[in-house]
């Protein structure tokens, strides 16, 4: 059996329900493992660092340690002192590009992050709810969302819409931005523009050498496409049952799904050795 020092959790479709609650049983369990085994717990989500806060406080990270992977990897915090260890921002060359994608796909709205909310031209868009309702927070509408977030230093945008919108989205962006930010799916209606290389899996293996450990002694648990290179690196990569069928394809392990206390049970077995 590996010896499990770190291990990386994705959010939504992981650790959380189909209700994004976290259940007690899988608290009890990871506290048993940060507590009597000292591994290092990281929340590695593509959600923004206020769409993870709470689930850190939630899991008593700001009492017992851990850390918080926020953006696919554009930010990295520690739990505790919620001290920035590590931060990445997109060119500011794409946000002209990316905000305006509503004039071209009309449904489509982007999205990002200020002030513990998020920010839209289009709040009223039900994707960008979905994206409030994931992350806990409030939303503001910007007039002109360009014109509003041009000077600042940005880690992500969310691009939002119908599951048959987003693809021409995608196509459309990667050759106009593709040098210089990575255009991605988290879900079928999430579409991730982020720093270009950043992504899940590197961040979490430079994370784990300075914390002292190697990659073998990291497991990880995801479900979604921009959780499949953090199972690559890992020495142990687990997919949720419910996960998708490429992030199965690579995984070492598959487990129960998120509603039926999956990463308790990986935790469990591997980390735990019950």
């Amino acid at each position: 059996m590996k010896d499990i020092r770190v291990i990386g959790l994705d959010l939504d479709g992981t650790l959380t329900t189909s209700e994004k609650k976290i259940t007690s049983h899988t608290k009890e369990v990871i506290r048993r493992a940060i507590v009597e085994k000292d591994v290092k717990i990281v929340l590695a989500s593509g959600r923004p660092v206020v769409g993870i806060v709470h689930v850190a406080k939630e899991l008593e990270l700001d009492k017992l340690g851990g850390y918080i992977l926020a953006y696919n990897g554009g930010e990295i915090l520690d739990a505790k002192t919620m001290e920035v260890i590590d931060s990445t921002y997109l060119d500011k060359s794409t946000y002209e590009t990316i905000c305006d994608v509503y004039k071209k796909f009309p449904g489509v709205s982007a999205l990002t992050y200020e002030d513990n909310e998020i920010l839209t031209a289009f709040p009223e868009n039900k994707y960008v709810a979905e994206e409030v309702r994931c992350c806990n927070v409030g939303v503001r509408k910007a007039n002109d969302l360009y014109e509003r977030v041009k000077e600042r230093d940005l880690p992500k945008f969310l691009e939002v819409g119908a599951p048959e919108l987003l693809p021409p989205v995608k196509d459309y962006l990667e050759p106009l931005i593709g040098d210089k930010a990575d255009v991605f799916f988290s879900c079928p209606f999430f579409l991730e523009c982020v720093p270009k290389g950043i992504e899940k899996g590197s961040k979490l293996a430079t994370l784990t050498k300075k914390l002292g450990f190697t990659t073998d002694n990291l497991m990880v648990c995801g479900d979604a496409p921009n959780d499949i290179t953090m199972l690559q690196t890992a020495g142990l990569g687990v997919a949720m049952a419910n996960g998708y069928d490429e992030v199965k394809a690579v995984a070492d392990y598959i487990t129960l799904t998120n509603d039926e206390d999956g990463v308790a049970a990986a935790i469990e077995k591997f980390a735990l050795g019950l």
